[in-house]
């Protein structure tokens, strides 16, 4: 938490969470966010936020904390701003900013971790935030958060940091593009990394598309158009699958295809191995599981290009 530790010291400093992810906000994850002093007006420039994404933008239903920083400055919106509604409208720029390492989503918390203040207490979540989307928390919820967040290593690797928030942004702003001078040995990788952990297992929730298997460390952020043959589509939630190891291989071999219902089918060339064909022909005609939203939804076209590449 070195990073917010003067903030933490300073006993001036307040800290909140901020709800973000609804299109009609017209904010910018980690660059600003805005807000009307008429109906709450109590951040100030140096308070601290933990930013949640609610449950009906989420990608999997769940709400989910993400990431956190610092409010940098805080100044009126112009008329003719885009993210202007009506007088009183603020915007703060944000600094310091840190994407979590591993999203918290609300069935790994319970409401207590929070300091449940509601006068009727129960294991829901149900009116626990403030339908306005800014909550003012205390600086042990925030501890709270952010060491959850940060996972085992309590530290921030500023590097990858600044290049997943890099490409939250642009995954946002619908720019799915890594050139070749960007994807180097050093950084593939890491776009690699992001692609699955950030973009492809929160879209299907943890789960393998196909199977059903949810053991983390058996998943798989599967490309539908391969990394080398589109660079334009590297980040795009469409041309990805959560798939575990088997299925995976498998996809990639060209055993099994997905066609445009979304239905799973086994070639007959796993027949050449009767102890793969068995294991997978329970899923022929199938139809995969899909993520919530559906703009996250495997595109048709890809899963064709994949069709024709592998027949």
């Amino acid at each position: 938490m070195a990073i917010f530790n003067s903030e933490l010291q300073n006993p001036n400093t307040k800290f909140f969470i901020l709800d973000t992810g609804r299109i009609e906000h017209r904010d910018i994850d980690f660059e600003m966010y805005s807000w009307n002093k008429h109906r709450y007006n109590l951040m100030n420039p140096g308070d601290l936020f933990i930013y949640r994404k609610p449950q009906k933008v989420s990608e999997n239903g769940k709400f989910y904390f993400f990431g956190a920083g610092k409010i940098e400055q805080i100044s009126e919106v112009a008329p003719e701003a885009l993210n202007f509604k009506q007088p009183g409208d603020l915007e703060a720029s944000i600094s310091k900013p840190i994407l979590f390492d591993q999203f918290l989503y609300q069935d790994q918390i319970h409401p207590t971790e929070l300091k449940d203040t509601r006068k009727e207490k129960d294991d829901s979540w149900n009116h626990f935030f403030n339908n306005y989307g800014m909550n003012q928390i205390d600086s042990d919820v925030f501890s709270f958060l952010l060491s959850k967040g940060l996972g085992k290593q309590q530290q921030v690797d500023t590097e990858t940091n600044e290049l997943r928030v890099a490409v939250h942004k642009q995954v946002l702003q619908r720019n799915h593009e890594v050139s070749n001078s960007e994807a180097t040995v050093k950084t593939r990788g890491k776009y690699q990394r992001i692609f699955r952990e950030d973009i492809v297992l929160p879209n299907y929730d943890y789960e393998c598309a196909i199977t059903g298997i949810k053991t983390l460390s058996l998943l798989r952020a599967a490309h539908i158009v391969r990394w080398a043959d589109n660079k334009k589509e590297r980040l795009n939630p469409q041309n990805g699958i959560c798939l575990s190891v088997l299925a995976d291989a498998c996809f990639e071999k060209g055993f099994i295809t997905i066609d445009s219902n979304y239905k799973v089918q086994v070639s007959e060339k796993a027949k050449k191995d009767p102890a793969l064909f068995e294991e997978i022909a329970r899923y022929d005609g199938l139809k995969i599981n899909l993520p919530k939203l559906k703009e996250n939804r495997p595109a048709k076209r890809f899963l064709l290009e994949h069709q024709n590449r592998v027949s």
